[in-house]
């Protein structure tokens, strides 16, 4: 090995070793992808494959390349990291060619680090994905698994498609369960359909939930729809998966500081109060799980999180990158910028929109000059981001980092002492993988976690629903367990 273990790195590995199929669950910051590269070089070694394919979010299989693979892989290798955007370029054919072409004297492992989203519509990573496997003996790992947790989506087909013609498949993911028990279907279906004994989802999703059968009507139109009522056999369920993966905790595992919460109440200007009252004129917001809530109410939750954060509501704040800001004050603005002065040392902000990002870039470079911000945003190249978060960790200017949630998987920024959240996704993983970037291996400090929340707004719903989610997956996979 390249790199010595840790004691539960070499436990996983010890445990997982041969098996055809594992699931890798330890919690963010523990070496997960360590011990996919250790177990590759193990099987490689034995002569068990040639390859190893690597799935991951877009950014994330290039920090496999450019980073975890030259820190921890000791084999000797040949690898392509796949971008759609190359494809066709003569760099791009040298480098495919190579990977894919038999060796001749030294052996060399394969290794083909691909983005989960171009499995979604590019024929032709699909079909370079497909020959790789045909040729090569390959262990195939999906990390972050979660990306692959609906059963209908094409991108899910696919990957457990490839999955069977992999000679040994992983899945990496510290968040298996971000919405519902039922996340756990296609991850495990990818792995071996045997370990859940379900062929069919419906039928999967019937035995862990009671639902009742719903008519709705809207413009003349009904229809039929399933509402959930509760889960049920959620023991049966953690001890299926149990045998089939490894799951430990950071405080199980590491010697780290305890994360330390804080909530900040900022109180709405009366023009905000006014917009959130238009916008919520048919009632207010009260569901205990995402998935209840309706197009229409999605979307006047956005539009009320848009004016929480300061801006004009628009018909879509997500993909939206520009935004008009309300005149009359920034309440939630100005309440960070007065605890940044209580909170010395580097500092991670996240918000939910684009506009706020900018908003909150302009003032952090406006108060403590250009160098001391970097982004991390989906308007930022994958390289870029790579780049940025690590100036934000070796260099002393960089003492800002300003990200949307969604991107926050994939990177070290245990640099960080404290970490705002100006405003919070619907995604309980992007809330966990975001939180545990900086609250990892490397860490010497405490983290602070500052939630900047209107009062008496949907803010605090979207929290609670967020702590749920928390509690339904700590059952499921921690359970299960230790029985």
């Amino acid at each position: 090995m390249k790199t010595v273990p840790y004691n539960h790195q070499r436990e996983c590995l010890e445990i997982s070793g041969e098996r055809r199929a594992y699931a890798i669950l330890m919690e963010q910051g523990l070496g997960k992808t360590k011990v996919v590269l250790d177990t590759a070089e193990a099987l490689w070694k034995k002569r068990r494959i040639d390859g190893l394919f690597v799935v991951a979010p877009n950014g994330v299989h290039s920090n496999w390349a450019m980073n975890e693979i030259p820190l921890h892989l000791d084999a000797d290798h040949v690898l392509l990291e796949y971008e759609s955007r190359r494809k066709g370029t003569r760099r791009f054919e040298r480098a495919a060619e190579d990977l894919m072409k038999k060796d001749f004297g030294r052996r060399r492992l394969r290794i083909l680090c691909m983005n989960v989203e171009a499995l979604s519509t590019a024929a032709h990573a699909i079909g370079f994905a497909r020959a790789f496997l045909d040729r090569f003996p390959s262990l195939m790992t999906v990390d972050e698994s979660s990306r692959i947790k609906t059963p209908s989506s094409s991108r899910t087909k696919r990957v457990v498609h490839l999955g069977r013609l992999a000679v040994y498949r992983r899945i990496c993911t510290g968040t298996a369960v971000t919405q519902s028990p039922f996340d756990l279907y296609s991850q495990f279906m990818f792995l071996d359909p045997d370990i859940l004994g379900f062929r069919s989802y419906y039928a999967f999703k019937h035995y862990y939930g009671v639902w009742e059968r719903r008519m709705a009507q809207q413009n003349g139109r009904a229809w039929q729809y399933e509402d959930l009522l509760k889960y049920v056999n959620l023991d049966d369920l953690s001890k299926k998966i149990a045998p089939h993966s490894y799951r430990r905790t950071k405080a199980e595992c590491l010697d780290l500081p305890k994360k330390i919460y804080k909530t900040a109440y900022a109180e709405l200007t009366p023009l905000q109060k006014n917009l959130m009252a238009r916008v919520l004129e048919h009632g207010v917001f009260e569901f205990d799980d995402f998935s209840e809530l309706t197009p229409l109410q999605i979307t006047r939750l956005l539009r009320a999180q848009q004016i929480i954060g300061g801006f004009a509501p628009s018909d879509d704040p997500v993909k939206d990158p520009g935004g008009r800001a309300l005149p009359g004050g920034n309440p939630k603005m100005s309440l960070m910028e007065e605890m940044i002065e209580d909170h010395p040392g580097k500092i991670v902000v996240w918000a939910r929109f684009r506009a706020e990002i900018r908003m909150i870039a302009d003032m952090l470079r406006r108060t403590y000059g250009t160098p001391s911000v970097v982004e991390f945003h989906g308007g930022v190249t994958a390289k870029g981001k790579m780049a940025n978060a690590k100036r934000f960790q070796e260099d002393p200017s960089a003492r800002f980092l300003v990200g949307q949630q969604r991107s926050g998987i994939g990177v070290d920024l245990y640099a960080a002492e404290t970490v705002f959240y100006f405003s919070n996704s619907f995604s309980y993983e992007e809330r966990y993988q975001s939180e545990d970037r900086a609250h990892r291996i490397g860490l010497r400090h405490p983290v602070v976690y500052v939630d900047l929340v209107a009062r008496d707004t949907v803010d605090d719903r979207i929290r609670a629903v967020l702590k749920k989610a928390d509690r339904i997956a700590r059952k499921i996979l921690d359970e299960g367990r230790r029985s």
